[in-house]
């Protein structure tokens, strides 16, 4: 049986505990992306192998999704004429 990991929307992939949906202050925006970017970093230090769970795998899509979201966010706050 294979298991496919389903594409997630970073519209509706899974958030953290307290990490809202969206902020407009850069500052809670880099704290967002500083979060992400240390589990990030876990998981290059343990990287996926085949005796990974297909959540786990899963979990790793959902951060890096989260963290491409909150770097967009900080890029538009940053500069709200492009958008």
């Amino acid at each position: 049986m294979v298991l496919e990991l389903p594409v997630l929307s970073i519209a509706v992939a899974p958030r953290l505990l307290d990490e809202p949906a969206d902020i407009a202050d850069i500052r809670e925006v880099r704290h967002w992306i500083r979060v992400y970017s240390s589990l990030l970093e876990l998981s290059v230090a343990f990287p996926p192998d085949d005796q990974q769970t297909v959540s786990t795998r899963r979990r790793l899509v959902i951060w890096k999704e989260r963290f491409e979201f909150w770097q967009a966010r900080a890029r538009e706050i940053s500069n709200p004429a492009t958008w």
